[in-house]
């Protein structure tokens, strides 16, 4: 894993609290060599989040067209200048821990898919921002190049991407797998983003 960059104003970060095993998400409103601030984080609800302690151990994260980046950082304080800003220590430099522009997730999600006026069910295998990974039970006739529409629900939220098909493969078990390119998803981008990062906090809790 290589050193990345810090966080730029405005970017996007997941909040991850290990003491507490808390997923928040924010906004870096600064940032210099020796201190982040990240603007009111909130749960994925968009419930505001409670202050922690000074001195609890946090990670953000966040995605660049470089990949997926991580920095532990300590809490340091609460300013209030004019609104509340959350002040964070750096501890080291930050790394990249997936080299590919969206942060992707294994994922079991039933889903459908639609090309033209036929359609199809299938699980999505792993999802990101950028695309996804299907795989098929059924007889289709989906090809390389196909445009469909991929169909699911995640936190309660029915959301429809419009993807391109860049490969068909047979599975040994007979299934089918499609790769698919998302096509402009919208604020539907956010809900992905968001199962993505809870997904990956999950992994990492398994695998402790």
């Amino acid at each position: 894993m290589g050193e990345s960059h810090l966080p730029t104003v405005g970017q996007r970060v997941g909040l991850e609290v290990d003491s507490i095993d808390v997923h928040l998400l924010s906004v870096v409103d600064d940032v210099d060599p020796t201190i982040v601030l990240l603007r009111e984080p909130v749960h994925s609800t968009g419930a505001i989040a409670d202050v922690l302690l000074a001195g609890t151990r946090l990670r953000l994260t966040w995605t660049t067209p470089g990949g997926r980046h991580e920095l532990a950082a300590t809490l340091t304080g609460l300013l209030r200048s004019p609104v509340p800003l959350w002040r964070l220590l750096p501890e080291g430099g930050a790394r990249t821990t997936q080299l590919r522009r969206f942060a992707r997730a294994s994922d079991c999600l039933p889903a459908s898919m639609v090309r033209t006026h036929s359609t199809w069910p299938t699980v999505v295998a792993d999802l990101g921002e950028g695309g996804a990974r299907c795989v098929i039970a059924v007889d289709h006739d989906l090809a390389d190049g196909d445009d469909v529409l991929l169909t699911t629900v995640i936190d309660d939220e029915a959301l429809h991407l419009p993807g391109h098909v860049l490969e068909v493969s047979a599975l040994p078990d007979g299934r089918s797998q499609l790769r698919l390119a998302f096509v402009d998803i919208g604020r539907a981008a956010d809900v992905v983003r968001r199962h993505v990062l809870a997904q990956q906090c999950r992994a990492r809790a398994v695998t402790r």
